[in-house]
């Protein structure tokens, strides 16, 4: 048994909606698994699932509220 390797994976894009009501992504605290977030917030873009909800708990809910946010540059901080 092989493992693929990234280049060798494509993703999956989704043609017709899935037979759910809506898509929510709920995601956990935990320290450095907010680091895969991203990731999963990627590759569901990538299959063409856009989630309605985005939810979290602690590192979580930075990263929902990082994905909700407009896609235009921002910044948390103000300058002095």
């Amino acid at each position: 048994m092989s493992i693929a390797t990234p280049s060798e994976v494509k993703p999956h894009r989704v043609t017709e909606p899935p037979p759910f009501e809506r898509i929510t992504l709920l995601l956990q605290g935990g320290g450095a698994l907010g680091s895969y977030q991203a990731g999963v917030y990627q590759a569901l873009a990538e299959a063409n699932l856009q989630p309605e909800w985005v939810a979290g708990i602690s590192i979580g809910a930075v990263n929902a509220a990082l994905s909700g946010r407009p896609r235009r540059t921002t910044s948390f901080t103000t300058e002095r």
